[in-house]
């Protein structure tokens, strides 16, 4: 998968908008147009046009949401709950969530209780847990006996016993609130009386285990890592670019990023995370729209009280539109701080920091943004009034959900709004050529079948510094909005370390990358696989086996040779030296074997060892074999599909 490349996911009423922008501008404003040479100036000559001044934003979400409806699904969830089909009832209360009003917190409480018990049957402890945790806050006090056994149960099933008997305590305690009659209580009372009982003994056991055993401290990974031996240069064929300056190994990890923006599709916004992209069987609703879901408290609170209250209302809006989804990001770039922020950092955006300051700025510092690739020079003046009209319908939402403490959505013509107009715009501009997909790894149960699945997009300040090549040196795969991204070949001290950001040489001819690269990325590709233009993998010839020179002296010379050739000696043209052909034949031989071991490892789930196996495999090939070869391919692909495993993973029917 290559950088996101900015595509419409359906038409909607925004070209119309457009349509009417372009007719009422006549010759001369055009031209006033393209002899602007700045943003903010952009922005604001077309935010003053009537055609985008008579537009009015409606939020509407908080109206869709419906107790009435909510509680039907809830009662539908109880049906299904009745008849053991968990899996049904626990869809049915998710539905309820979704639609239920903010103010009946009670309602909302008991539809998470239900929902913690569909999860207790479905053993999904952990997920039934946080349901309870969240259900306590108001949950009717006569029944709260009910969450605390559950919550003993589940800690019982975990076998975390200490946990399990303080639950059952609580248990006991609340008892005395409940209405049940004295019958039923004295039954739920003695069963958590025979757990109290039991259960210290089985503490004391898991305390002498935990403090018998060694623990290993917990690894975090900071929000950008960086391998030591990567660095940032820069040259003017080439731009920004990264290098390696020792000899980096295949399988190496190369960098972990959080993204600095990342935005969701919108066919996955109610199966997926808005904050964090996990998919979740358990999804918080926000509080007062139907537009997004979040798989926990915690992401659920930093969105609501940061970016989604200025999204919050108008999502479907946006989706409708038929904007892309680097409209909302380039919005959500700016709605994820404060105005504040914004109005502190103005005097320190500068678009021409070299590639030392960019380095000593935090991944996480819009700096980085600001300055990234935008070919603003090659901009034809039809794209800068694309943009800015994007720009200024994307500000209208801002201002109607108060980001510039102000409700008006008319007459926008602030100095705050102008500016933010401005980096919007710019934003849309980076976000065309540095945005990435972020994907999920789809695994059929049935037929094992695997497929990558687009989610969204994301800004990755770092990984944007990485240059194209057909033939990457990368690979990228994602944990939630984090991209890891890996070796996929051996690199020699000072080479470049290249990503692919779309066509690759084994799948697409030179031809159609070149056409694909140009179209999207405005540029031509001089990577080594275009300039000697290297068949696709089903032309590659498979009658000969293109061997390095291996002589004494350092030769970068490729000696084809037939498969069926009875020579062990052959003569480098180039440097002279003889390169040992049987040798080379004998390890081409090896990687038989290793083939069918790796592929056996990786179909038993042994992912692990399956890419040791193909990292043996690929060395072998690096040392002996030139690319472009099959088998090489191959092994490089097996090897990619290895870490993708390590990735955001989603098992389907």
């Amino acid at each position: 998968m290559g950088r996101f490349s900015e595509q419409n996911e359906s038409s909607g009423f925004i070209k119309e908008i457009y349509q009417k922008l372009q007719s009422g501008l006549n010759a001369e404003q055009v031209k006033n147009f393209a002899n602007l040479e700045d943003d903010e100036a952009r922005y604001n000559f077309v935010s003053q046009q009537p055609s985008i001044k008579e537009f009015q934003v409606t939020l509407y979400s908080k109206s869709i949401k419906n107790a009435d409806f909510a509680l039907e699904f809830k009662l539908k969830g109880n049906r299904a709950f009745q008849q053991k089909n968990w899996l049904a009832s626990l869809d049915f209360y998710n539905k309820g969530l979704l639609l239920l009003p903010s103010e009946n917190d009670e309602d909302f409480s008991i539809l998470l209780a239900n929902r913690s018990a569909a999860l207790y049957h479905m053993e999904k402890f952990d997920h039934a847990l946080q349901d309870i945790e969240l259900a306590e806050e108001n949950y009717p006090v006569t029944m709260l006996y009910k969450l605390k056994e559950r919550t003993a149960r589940c800690y019982l099933a975990k076998k975390c016993y200490e946990k399990a008997l303080d639950a059952f305590k609580e248990t006991v305690t609340h008892l005395d609130n409940s209405k049940l009659p004295m019958e039923k209580r004295g039954k739920l009372e003695k069963d958590a009386q025979i757990m109290i009982k039991m259960l210290p003994q089985q503490v004391e056991f898991e305390k002498k285990m935990k403090s018998a055993s060694t623990q290993m401290p917990t690894s975090t990974i900071s929000p950008t890592k960086l391998n030591k031996s990567v660095i940032f240069d820069q040259n003017e064929q080439e731009g920004r670019f990264t290098k390696t300056i020792r000899d980096m190994k295949i399988g190496e990890e190369v960098l972990v990023e959080q993204a600095l923006c990342a935005t969701l599709f919108e066919r996955f916004s109610k199966s997926h995370c808005q904050h964090c992209f996990a998919r979740s069987i358990t999804p918080l609703p926000c509080p007062t729209c139907i537009d997004v879901v979040f798989c926990s408290k915690n992401c659920r609170n930093t969105a609501i009280y940061g970016y989604h209250k200025f999204e919050c209302g108008m999502l479907e809006t946006i989706w409708n539109s038929g904007s892309s989804i680097n409209c909302q990001m380039a919005m959500r770039l700016i709605s994820q701080r404060p105005l504040s922020y914004w109005r502190n950092i103005r005097k320190e955006l500068k678009d021409n920091l070299s590639i030392d300051e960019i380095k000593n700025l935090p991944s996480h510092d819009y700096r980085r943004v600001y300055c990234m690739v935008r070919h603003e020079k090659q901009r034809p003046t039809y794209s800068f009034l694309e943009y800015a009209f994007m720009a200024s319908f994307l500000v209208k939402f801002l201002a109607a959900n108060h980001f510039f403490d102000s409700g008006k959505t008319e007459d926008l013509c602030t100095e705050d709004e102008v500016f933010i107009g401005g980096l919007i715009l710019r934003n849309l501009q980076i976000l065309q050529f540095n945005s990435h997909e972020i994907f999920d790894l789809l695994k059929s149960n049935k037929t094992g079948a695997r497929q990558t699945v687009a989610i969204g997009a994301g800004l990755y300040t770092t990984l944007a510094l990485f240059n194209h090549s057909c033939n990457p040196s990368i690979v990228r795969y994602f944990k939630n909005t984090a991209a890891h991204v890996i070796a996929i070949r051996n690199l020699k001290s000072g080479e470049q370390i290249s990503e692919n950001y779309g066509p690759l040489y084994s799948q697409n001819t030179r031809e159609e990358r070149q056409k694909k690269l140009k179209d999207f990325y405005w540029f031509d590709c001089a990577c080594e696989a275009c300039e000697k233009n290297w068949p696709i993998f089903g032309d590659m010839n498979t009658n000969e086996i293109r061997f390095k020179c291996n002589g004494k002296k350092p030769c970068n010379n490729v000696i084809p040779v037939p498969a069926d050739c009875n020579e062990f000696i052959i003569q480098c043209i180039q440097c002279g030296e003889f390169t040992n052909i049987l040798k080379g034949l004998k390890l081409v031989q090896d990687t038989e074997i290793l083939e069918k071991t790796a592929q056996r490892l990786f179909n038993e789930g042994n992912t692990d060892e399956a890419l040791k196996k193909y990292i043996e495999m690929m060395n072998i090939f690096d040392e002996v074999i030139a690319p472009p070869f099959q088998d090489y391919c191959k092994c490089q692909q097996a090897i990619k599909e290895c870490l993708l495993e390590y990735g955001n993973r989603i098992q389907v029917e």
